[in-house]
């Protein structure tokens, strides 16, 4: 028959907070080993595993893998510093930084100052804040050369490209030059093998002033023609104005009349009533002139025959007046109120029923809602808790923090914003509200899961997640509604009150 040992466990958190019995083995899940406890010291001593520190001594290591710092002859190093061997074991030593030699080679560093490469006893390059000095000429081989400068000066007048042809091979490769433009595209003057010509493709070449002869067709703008005319240009498919033209292209009917001869329009207008007749007429007038028809003219009769008073309101010749005085910015008192429906004005969350110091005595109703999510209940509380810490019934007074893990005698957790809150007289030096069901914020600690059911922890006013073989009457607070992974502690939201 098998036998299964099952020790105590916790975080690592909580393990150093465990005293335990002597001699008890308890689980560290954070760390992953065991603790031996003696009974008084809290936390143990910890067995250390594969993955921890270690000191060897006299032992052999097959492709390791270093971590951290190497400690020689007592000593760390410092930066920059080597292994040396001593004969009798290993010690840390210093690198030359001031000069490297071999032969009549050498490199040699002054301190804050410049490099300097010498070879056969003379100085080649120097290295400084002004950049590099070479003493002979640059040789550089390769396919790619890369100067990343703003400004390059060149002393030659003359920039030679593809120098390394030989007299007696014909050229087939286009040369030129090729500005790079970031996001935009590049631009090139490329000589073409090809047609023996300068291009810059299909870009604007733009010169003050161009001498030689044109040849081919010439397209595009031409931005100034100051110096011909449209005599000198021959008429095409797009004809030239001419009054001929332009007459025979109109025409008009109806009332209005055309000459193409003479390009002038005129107008039959037939003998009758005009409207400057009719406004000379029309402005001489008024309603007086007008009779009624289904359209009725205002009347103060009318407008008191429409309008009526009710139940505490009379309306009598344009005036309006309740049971009592008011005045602007009076609040009216009634005895009561039937109406089927209360609507509010302003801003939605704003304005109250009743109030802090008058409140209603009953409401009557079949069903409320609410923008806030629990239901809270005030308690006399030994000290001010903030919103999110788990209370636990007793101390000094009714409430107070919670302090042990699956503790049974847990109340709730302190209420951010509820929706419902009961006993809201009552009065204390220390008064807290306490979330009893419903949604509400919690701080929390360890690994948790959405859905795990929630107890007390060993940190104060911090709940975590209840193990199923921890599980005592009374000490669940509700369950997670969101993920967490933290050792220390943090706030996720939780439905409190659910087992």
């Amino acid at each position: 028959m098998s036998t299964e040992v099952k020790f105590r466990k916790g975080t690592k958190t909580q393990s150093d907070v465990f005293t335990g019995a002597l001699a008890e083995i308890t689980v560290d899940t954070t760390t992953e080993t065991l603790r031996v406890h003696d009974g008084a010291n809290p936390g143990g001593s910890e067995l250390v595993n594969l993955t921890a520190n270690q000191t060897l001594e006299n032992k052999t290591i097959d492709s390791p893998v270093l971590s951290g710092s190497i400690t020689a002859d007592d000593s760390t190093g410092t930066s920059g510093q080597y292994l040396e061997s001593t004969g009798n074991g290993v010690q840390w030593s210093n690198i030359d930084t001031a000069s490297i030699s071999n032969g009549n080679s050498n490199v040699s560093v002054s301190e804050n100052s410049d490099i300097t490469v010498s070879i056969s006893d003379s100085t080649s390059a120097t290295f400084s804040s002004d950049g590099l000095v070479i003493a002979g000429n640059l040789t550089v081989n390769g396919t790619t050369t890369v100067v990343n400068s703003n400004e390059v000066s060149i002393g030659d007048s003359v920039i030679d490209l593809n120098a390394d042809i030989s007299s007696s091979t014909s050229p087939t490769q286009d040369g030129g030059f090729t500005i790079f433009r970031g996001s935009e595209a590049n631009k090139s003057l490329i000589w073409n093998e090809a047609t023996d010509k300068w291009s810059v493709g299909s870009e604007t070449f733009v010169a003050e002033t161009f001498e030689g002869n044109l040849s081919g067709d010439v397209t595009g703008q031409v931005s100034d023609i100051s110096n011909h005319s449209t005599s000198d240009l021959s008429e095409g498919s797009n004809l030239y104005f001419t009054d001929t033209r332009a007459r025979n292209a109109l025409s008009a009917g109806g009332d209005l009349n055309y000459d193409s001869n003479t390009g002038e329009f005129s107008v039959t207008v037939p003998v009758g009533y005009d409207s400057s007749e009719f406004d000379t007429d029309f402005s001489n007038k008024s309603t007086s002139d007008l009779s009624e028809g289904t359209n009725l003219y205002y009347t103060d009769a009318r407008v008191d025959g429409h309008l009526s008073g009710g139940t505490g309101v009379s309306y009598s010749s344009g005036n309006i007046s309740i049971g009592q005085d008011v005045g602007t910015g009076s609040s009216v008192t009634f005895s009561g109120i039937t109406i089927p429906n209360i609507d509010k004005s302003g801003s939605d969350g704003s304005g109250n029923i009743g109030s802090d110091s008058n409140s209603f005595n009953t409401v009557f109703a079949k069903a409320t809602s609410a923008q806030y999510a629990d239901v809270a209940e005030k308690y006399v509380s030994d000290n001010a808790y903030s919103s999110a810490t788990v209370i636990k019934i007793g101390g000094e007074k009714e409430v107070t923090i919670s302090t042990k893990y699956a503790d049974s005698r847990v109340a709730g957790v302190v209420t951010t914003n509820p929706a419902l809150l009961m006993n809201k007289d009552l009065q204390s030096e220390y008064v807290t509200a306490v979330a009893l069901t419903g949604r509400v914020p919690c701080q929390v600690m360890g690994v948790i899961k959405k859905g795990d059911v929630l107890t007390t922890s060993d940190i104060p006013g911090v709940a975590t997640r209840l193990f199923n073989e921890d599980f005592v009457p009374g000490c669940v607070i509700g369950k997670a509604l969101e993920d967490y992974n933290e050792e220390q502690p943090g706030t996720i939201e939780i439905l409190v009150g659910k087992v």
